[in-house]
């Protein structure tokens, strides 16, 4: 077991994804999270989970801010799964750090939770998975800015089935938990074809056809699979938020990426 409790994980991304300068970056996601309230970006009801994209913050901010300002009250903790995009393993790692680290903060690991899943063997420590990867990295700057330094469970996934992640989501989540899964949806295809893949993509998560999801629908599918099985036995269904493609914000309309916010919120509070 590569466990690594007492060091904190250092931003891989700063200064390239997203500003470094603590000022410049707080700037940046107020104002998303500004962009995000005038285009009707608002709570209504407490969401059990959420979809959000992870490129850099000139792609993706703006839709990222719509998935965070749908939650009401600041959750006890946050468990971030997201796909491991450069280094392959079998099942879901745990980020066994002390800290994830960003320039507005610390985010404090549930070392407990973590240990526990580890002696259980339902989640490995494969730390050079975590060393570079984004799609975590990326939520960080709005759960600070919204909701302080919470607690955090950090997992990505590999070689994983999505009944392992369902699993893994039952044993881990309780009350005033809010659960962040980190996608982005299609890859690379013109302005238009992206857009009609997309819309099928999320069609198909908010019906819950968690079996009809592959690697090119979204980056995260088989974490978006788990979580849409997870809904099913919790009575939660999906709200999509907001989506644009990087055509829409920060690239050319030849060769772009899909993002997409969603919500799970339960039936009963809609």
């Amino acid at each position: 077991m590569d466990a690594n409790f007492n060091k904190k994980r250092p931003p891989a991304l700063a200064g390239s994804w997203y500003p470094s300068d603590p000022r410049r970056l707080e700037a940046q996601i107020e104002l998303y999270l500004e962009q995000a309230r005038n285009e009707g970006a608002r709570p209504t009801q407490q969401p059990s989970a959420l979809v959000v994209p992870h490129a850099g913050l000139v792609y993706s901010g703006l839709t990222a801010a719509h998935a965070f300002l749908s939650v009401q009250e600041a959750p006890n903790r946050v468990i971030l799964m997201g796909p491991s995009h450069r280094v392959g393993f079998q099942g879901i790692s745990a980020g066994t750090y002390s800290h994830y680290s960003c320039p507005l903060g610390d985010l404090p690991v549930d070392r407990k939770a973590i240990e526990k899943l580890l002696l259980d063997g339902l989640v490995s420590s494969r730390l050079e998975a975590h060393h570079e990867e984004h799609c975590l990295e990326m939520m960080l700057p709005f759960i600070i800015s919204l909701w302080g330094k919470v607690p955090i469970l950090p997992f990505l996934v590999s070689r994983a089935q999505p009944a392992e992640v369902t699993h893994l989501l039952e044993e881990l989540c309780r009350a005033g938990d809010l659960i962040c899964i980190s996608s982005d949806l299609s890859h690379f295809l013109t302005y238009d074809k992206a857009r009609v893949r997309d819309f099928h993509t999320l069609d198909t998560i908010t019906d819950g056809r968690w079996d009809e999801l592959g690697p090119h629908d979204a980056c995260g599918y088989t974490a978006i699979a788990g979580l849409i099985k997870l809904a099913e036995r919790r009575n939660l269904v999906a709200s999509r938020l907001d989506y644009r493609n990087s055509g829409d914000t920060g690239g050319d309309r030849d060769r772009v990426v899909g993002y997409g916010a969603l919500a799970y919120t339960p039936v009963d509070s809609k």
